[in-house]
């Protein structure tokens, strides 16, 4: 007696269909799983970044020393490294500014897990009230370390806060802070977890 052909079995038939498709999907995901990490670049984020996370003030057009205005720089700097943490979650992104005066008129940070590192200098140039570095409310874990701040205080209306801290978890080491016209670092409402070192 010959035996019968398993393929014209319905149920045979249905079940090798039910194993590959989850066979394929099983392949795919182990696939996925094993490609690298995203590059800046590849998030849609500015070549600039020198090393995954790094955005140096430099690259987005500031100039030290040169006696202009570098707050535009700054700020496209600092929104590059937010918009890093933002698309990565637990990671971490620095704003680097190299040796060197820096004019501006104020920048702030609004996002998460950023860190603003010298040894440059920030020398303010903005209005009465402003700050050279102002953490917003919206802002949670960051850290502002060994940079300089000139208030520059003519005595006139030419100068504000240092730092300006309203956001939480926020960690203040080794800065400098010299020549301000109202506080040279303020923590108002509604900020938590502020932390000054050196």
């Amino acid at each position: 007696m010959r035996s019968a052909n398993p393929f014209r079995n319905p149920v045979f038939f249905i079940t090798m269909i039910f194993f590959g498709v989850i066979w394929a999907i099983s392949l795919a995901a182990i696939i996925s799983c094993s490609q690298p990490p995203p590059q800046p670049v590849a998030l849609g984020l500015p070549p600039a970044a020198t090393q995954l996370g790094v955005y140096s003030i430099r690259s987005y057009g500031a100039v030290p020393d040169d006696g202009v205005d570098d707050t535009v720089a700054i700020d496209a700097a600092i929104d590059a490294a937010e918009a890093y943490t933002a698309a990565n979650a637990q990671s971490r992104a620095v704003v680097y500014m190299p040796r060197g005066v820096y004019q501006e008129t104020g920048v702030s940070i609004v996002g998460s897990r950023v860190t603003v590192e010298g040894p440059g200098e920030l020398k303010l140039t903005g209005t009465s009230g402003s700050a050279a570095i102002f953490v917003e409310s919206t802002a949670r874990d960051i850290m502002v370390r060994d940079i300089a701040i000139n208030g520059n205080n003519s005595g006139s209306a030419s100068a504000g806060n240092g730092v300006l801290v309203q956001g939480q978890r926020v960690r203040l080491d080794n800065l400098t802070v010299r020549n301000t016209k109202d506080h040279s670092i303020a923590a108002s409402y509604p900020c938590r977890h502020v932390t000054i070192e050196r």
